[in-house]
């Protein structure tokens, strides 16, 4: 018992004496696994996502700017001759132009040219909102779209003649000269041609259906499919 006690003391202070040798030679051999490149290399890393980059900004190619600034321009070689204007600015300046002018609202309410419109002669103000036109010498009765002006056939409505008058006032201040604009429908259950009047050629004409309603003489009435003018049809009834 005595010696096997010995034995396993022995053994275990081999062992800790031979850890304690290889301890001190690896303290002194030089770690060849650690980088040894210099110090004054930097290591690059890839940027995490959603961090900003400082990178200096590239300059923009000569003669291309695709966002409009006030920087001057850079001088040109010859000192005689000025510098044309960059072609990608007068672009942009039109593109703008042209986007910030063709929403439909817009172009109707200062322009009634639109694709579509017909030229007629008025040649009898039946009613408020009825009209007989001459379109390329065929005569056709046209009920307005949108409004709906007192009646005077059959039972005369309460200022069904003074809107039937004013329907004839309207007509006469452009001479009769009037342009038609469908909407979807092409006629009505009775055969009447469905249309839009405007007075006068564009640009600044008035459109009749609006003024009636406008000016008291007409009611907003609008069926489905042609509501191409309701808002602008009930805007104007709430200032009359």
């Amino acid at each position: 018992m005595f010696w096997a006690l010995a034995s396993v003391v022995t053994l275990c202070g081999a062992i800790f004496v031979v850890s304690l040798l290889l301890n001190l030679v690896v303290g002194t051999t030089p770690r060849t696994g650690i980088d040894t490149r210099s110090a004054s290399a930097s290591p690059t890393y890839p940027p995490f996502a959603g961090v900003v980059q400082t990178e200096t900004p590239e300059v923009a190619t000569p003669g291309y700017s695709p966002i409009l600034t006030s920087t001057p321009a850079q001088p040109q070689a010859s000192s005689t001759e000025p510098a044309a204007p960059p072609t990608a600015s007068l672009t942009a300046i039109s593109t703008a132009t042209i986007e910030a002018t063709a929403s439909p609202t817009a172009a109707v309410a200062v322009n009634p040219t639109v694709q579509g419109l017909v030229p007629a002669k008025v040649v009898r103000v039946v009613d408020g909102d009825t009209l007989d036109v001459k379109i390329g010498g065929q005569t056709s009765r046209v009920r307005i779209i949108g409004v709906n002006a007192p009646e005077v056939s059959g039972t005369v409505m309460c200022y069904g003649a003074e809107a039937t008058i004013k329907t004839r006032q309207l007509v006469d201040s452009v001479g009769g000269e009037v342009l038609l604009e469908k909407d979807v429908s092409e006629t009505d259950k009775y055969g009447r041609l469905l249309r839009y009047i405007w007075l006068g050629p564009a640009p600044g004409g008035v459109m009749l259906d609006e003024a009636l309603v406008q000016q008291g003489y007409a009611q907003v009435s609008t069926y489905p499919p042609d509501v191409k003018y309701q808002q602008r049809f009930i805007a104007a009834e709430r200032q009359a």
